[in-house]
């Protein structure tokens, strides 16, 4: 009964539960893992990390992988993941090593789906910078509209026009 409330806890919790080999082989996911990362009732063909990671986020990963295995964990790591699917997904990453005789065997990971949270600081990015651009275009005009007319009561004041018959 105890181990079927464990399971049952493991299988249902919303955050991606994983347990990856000290190859990097997914040794054992939840039904989020399995819905996020692409896998298919079934599918018995093994899943690599080195698979999921981005290519641009394969260098930052592998430092935090180091720090998993040097230091025993790491924390709050953000990078992006390339389902089965071929889907993008931003991910942040908890990860405690396991360890067997003193020997690094593999990871315990907590992954959350992070990618609606990310499209939301992308999309408030953009729309600073727009805006910026707009001030910055609006500022522009004033300034050309101020020094052409300006140069009008300049070019006036200077007789340019001749005097009035």
């Amino acid at each position: 009964k105890s181990n079927d409330r464990y399971f049952d806890l493991f299988e249902n919790i919303y955050d991606v539960l994983l347990t990856v080999d000290d190859k990097g082989k997914i040794t054992q996911s939840n039904r989020a893992g399995r819905q996020l990362l692409g896998i298919k009732e079934g599918d018995t063909e093994p899943l690599f990390l080195k698979e999921l990671i981005h290519p641009e986020d394969t260098e930052r990963s592998a430092k935090y992988l180091k720090k998993l295995e040097e230091e025993g964990y790491y924390s709050d790591y953000e990078g992006r993941i390339v389902t089965r699917d071929g889907e993008i997904r931003y991910v942040e990453v908890n990860s405690t090593a396991i360890y067997e005789n003193g020997k690094f065997v593999g990871s315990r990971d907590m992954v959350r789906d992070i990618t609606s949270r990310k499209q939301v600081e992308m999309a408030l990015r953009k729309a600073k910078r727009d805006a910026e651009q707009a001030r910055l275009a609006e500022q522009h005009r004033c300034r050309a509209s101020d020094t052409g007319r300006q140069g009008r009561r300049r070019w006036a004041r200077s007789g340019a026009l001749g005097s009035p018959s």
